[in-house]
């Protein structure tokens, strides 16, 4: 799918609205007949038609193996471009919106040497959350891949300019190339 193709929407209804921290919603979304909602993986995400018509991604926060619901969270972005204003403001429970299936753009693969994972916005923030739930033993556990990824360390850095750290990191370590595709380039 071309990316500024939208995808098929479902019709689900918010089942449940509450606050997960200070700016942070999280909706639980059900089916509204209580069938059992497409698959999905760790790290995967859905569209969402928010009130105003805007089409806005989110990440899926629950359990892959609780089909009945789908459980997202929305930073409320005073500066943003309203999608999220517009979803922690205008909807209520009960509502039915539209939502794509989930697809996971972060789909961990065997052959990768390596992962690096920035997040920002939200991860830091619920990491309270990400910390009581099984994230990381389902992370752990992917089968043929379970020594792998139970090698890969976890960090969450609290900084407001990490992205900027890394970069400044890359470039000292000779590695500013790695995005275009020419390992070790240097300017």
């Amino acid at each position: 799918m071309p990316i500024d193709a939208e995808p098929t929407m479902m019709p689900l209804r918010v089942a449940d609205i509450r606050d997960a921290a200070a700016g942070i919603r999280l909706f639980e979304l059900r089916h509204p007949a209580g069938e059992a909602l497409p698959a999905f993986t760790a790290g995967a995400h859905v569209s969402i038609r928010v009130p105003n018509g805007a089409v806005r991604k989110y990440s899926l926060c629950n359990d892959p193996d609780e089909r009945d619901r789908y459980l997202i969270a929305a930073l409320r972005e005073p500066g943003g471009r309203g999608g999220s204003i517009s979803l922690c403001d205008e909807t209520t429970v009960g509502d039915e919106i539209p939502v794509s299936e989930p697809h996971n753009d972060f789909a961990l693969r065997k052959s990768a040497g390596g992962y690096l994972f920035i997040a920002g916005g939200i991860a830091p923030r619920i990491i309270d959350i990400l910390e009581k739930s099984p994230f990381r033993e389902r992370f752990d556990a992917k089968g043929r891949l379970s020594g792998f990824t139970q090698a890969i360390p976890t960090h969450v850095i609290l900084h407001p300019h990490t992205a900027l750290i890394g970069a400044a990191l890359a470039i000292e370590s000779g590695n500013a190339g790695i995005a275009s595709g020419r390992r070790g380039a240097r300017k």
